[in-house]
């Protein structure tokens, strides 16, 4: 441990700025997460032809990995991984500062933060006036569909555009310390649904088909309702499609990517299960270890230190809620959904292999517990490092140009008929980051027992 925290502060990452993207990238910022989203702000399913059309715009655009990311652990291969890639927080600011001074963009050495795939170090470096984020990274390259990937491991790799959302929710003036998204009837439409469970006291094969087709023209368009995060960034499209992801595996309208995973709307046997079914993805966080002068602090114990994404129904996240629910109603247990949710969590990471906004989900809610923490634990007082174009409190910020992606509204109401011919919709439900609440739920532990040198 002390070689490695040695090695560690005494190397820093260089981010060159040079410009990059153009401002041509629509259709990839349409297409953020597999969905896209319409001019007037209706979500959908992106089809393969605009996503390969994505993928190879952004290829064509792609820098190639600096030689300089290289000298981590100086392999042959500049583009090959790195077991603990440093990245000095106090120079990202200065990269970030000189990008809005010069009126530049962004290289993609500093757009996805140097490769790296997680963050397995938190190090508060004094001495330095330096904070420093470590964790396994690699050279970067593009899939078929536009996601950047890590060249060796194919897993997604960190967006500063992310970071600099999470960090300054719970390191700026932000007050919200949430992060959610939820798709949500209206209050109209939930009269209406009331008025045809009343209309059909009955449903069997027969009646099933047009019961559905009246569930999905009452519910309209469900609302989208975003929590803590702006609506035209990259991070509110990574929820939003990541929730409507979930619900199109669930009603069986999009095959799930490991075959494994049947959809809810098949293991119905219920003649009357809770409508509409509600699933909601959440972190849970690992432990986390600091050293005696909590300045080193250690994400989890394993090399890809990552949260485990828990999938729930209404009903569980209602009983162990560790925040007010994103829906007011009170169900009962749907044995269906509860055993539909258990297999999405335990495949949780092979879907995620072949859907990789479920990986960028999961990066995220770990980027956001990097966050919590260096606000929760002052580390960037301990280390008198300010970083005020990260925080967001230099005036200079006010000249940060960001991309703004088009805003998601509403998701169209879909249904699926069950094999006894029961009729379901199951498009609500939501995303929740909390990692402040979990933190005060997660072992703090000193287990990296000697101090650095």
């Amino acid at each position: 441990m002390q070689k490695i925290l040695f090695r560690l502060l005494i190397f820093n990452i260089t981010f060159a700025v040079v410009p990059c993207f153009a401002d041509n990238d629509n259709l990839l910022r349409q297409l953020t997460g597999g969905v896209k989203v319409e001019a007037d702000g209706t979500v959908r399913a992106a089809t393969n032809e605009e996503l390969q059309a994505a993928g190879q715009w952004l290829t064509s655009v792609m820098q190639p990995l600096p030689p300089g990311l290289a000298k981590d652990n100086t392999p042959a291969d500049k583009n090959s991984a790195s077991v603990l890639r440093k990245i000095s927080l106090k120079k990202l600011d200065a990269a970030v500062r000189t990008v809005v001074e010069e009126k530049g963009e962004f290289s993609d050495a500093v757009r996805y933060l140097g490769g790296l795939t997680s963050i397995q170090y938190i190090v508060a470096v004094p001495d330095e006036n330096d904070i420093i984020l470590a964790g396994p990274a690699e050279g970067w390259t593009t899939d078929n569909n536009g996601n950047v990937i890590g060249k060796e491991s194919r897993m997604p790799v960190l967006s500063l555009e992310d970071f600099l959302v999470l960090f300054r929710l719970w390191n700026g003036s932000e007050k919200q310390k949430i992060v959610a998204c939820s798709f949500d009837l209206t209050q109209e439409a939930e009269t209406k649904i009331n008025q045809i469970h009343r209309d059909f006291t009955g449903i069997s094969a027969d009646n099933a088909d047009a019961f559905a087709v009246a569930l999905e023209q009452a519910h309209g368009n469900l609302q989208i309702t975003l929590t803590g995060v702006a609506a035209t960034s990259r991070l509110a499209k990574i929820l939003v499609a990541a929730d409507f992801k979930m619900k199109q595996y669930a009603l069986g309208l999009e095959p799930a990517p490991v075959r494994t995973l049947p959809s809810y709307a098949s293991l119905i046997t219920d003649k009357s299960p809770e409508i509409p079914t509600r699933f909601y993805l959440t972190a849970e966080y690992a432990q986390v270890l600091h050293d005696s002068a909590k300045l080193t602090w250690q994400l989890g114990e394993t090399p890809r230190c990552q949260p485990k994404v828990k999938v729930l129904t209404e009903y569980d996240y209602q009983r162990g809620r560790i925040t007010p629910p994103l829906s007011k109603a009170s169900v009962r247990p749907d044995r269906a959904a509860m055993n539909w949710s258990s297999k999405f969590e335990t495949q949780y990471d092979a879907i995620a292999k072949k859907q990789p906004v479920f990986n960028v989900l999961k990066d995220n809610m770990h980027l956001a517990l990097a966050a919590a923490l260096i606000h929760q634990e002052q580390l960037l007082r301990k280390a008198n490092c300010p970083l005020p174009m990260l925080s967001g409190s230099s005036t200079a910020d006010r000249k940060l140009r960001s991309l703004n992606y088009p805003k998601p509204l509403s998701v169209p109401s879909r249904s699926a008929v069950t094999k006894n011919g029961y009729a379901t919709v199951v498009v609500c439900g939501g995303i929740e980051i909390n990692p402040v609440a979990a933190l005060q739920k997660s072992r703090l532990e000193s287990k990296i027992d000697k101090d650095r040198s």
